[in-house]
């Protein structure tokens, strides 16, 4: 903790610092110091670890509205934010407000997917059918650069494979 109150002293524009702190004293329970983190920080706080920590803060007073809220914030600014798209989630559901509630959780659990199946490339980065899959889950999860990157890395891998030059072809004029 008195590093990060040095980094952020030091550089209070410095987001991630700021979200670590918040976070740090969010897990410490210490209600009195997270609320004067959160009082002090500059009205440009706009990183979506910031609001995510917010989000946390609130959903633990049982604020489900502002925590959902605060999740919704984060997801404007970093669409694929995991934990955002989960909390939100689970927020709307907390409100019964279950049909808005899904497409956040189905998309917590691609990005989950996305994350496992990265680890498994990284592990194995000769399988070309890993690299297609993430191709094919990134153009899922809107994210249509990422997935002809992977389109293309599998074809590095295996010249011939139809559903990468397929992805590629697709994408290829709006790229």
């Amino acid at each position: 903790e008195p590093i990060l109150r040095d980094v952020v002293a030091a550089k209070p524009r410095l987001w991630e610092g700021q979200a670590q702190l918040g976070t740090l004293l969010l897990m410490r329970r210490v209600e009195p110091a997270f609320l004067e983190w959160n009082a002090r920080l500059p009205s440009e706080a706009r990183h979506p670890e910031i609001w995510v920590v917010r989000g946390h803060w609130a959903k633990s007073h049982a604020e489900v509205q502002v925590a959902a809220r605060c999740f919704w914030e984060a997801l404007r600014l970093e669409p694929n934010h995991r934990v955002a798209n989960y909390q939100l989630g689970l927020m709307l559901r907390e409100l019964n407000r279950l049909e808005q509630a899904e497409p956040f959780l189905d998309r917590a659990s691609q990005l989950e997917k996305l994350s496992a199946l990265v680890d498994r490339i990284y592990a194995n980065p000769e399988v070309s059918s890993l690299l297609l899959e993430a191709a094919q889950l990134t153009e899922a999860l809107g994210r249509p650069w990422e997935a002809w990157g992977w389109a293309r890395a599998a074809l590095q891998v295996q010249p011939d494979l139809r559903e990468a030059h397929d992805l590629m072809e697709r994408w290829q004029s709006q790229l």
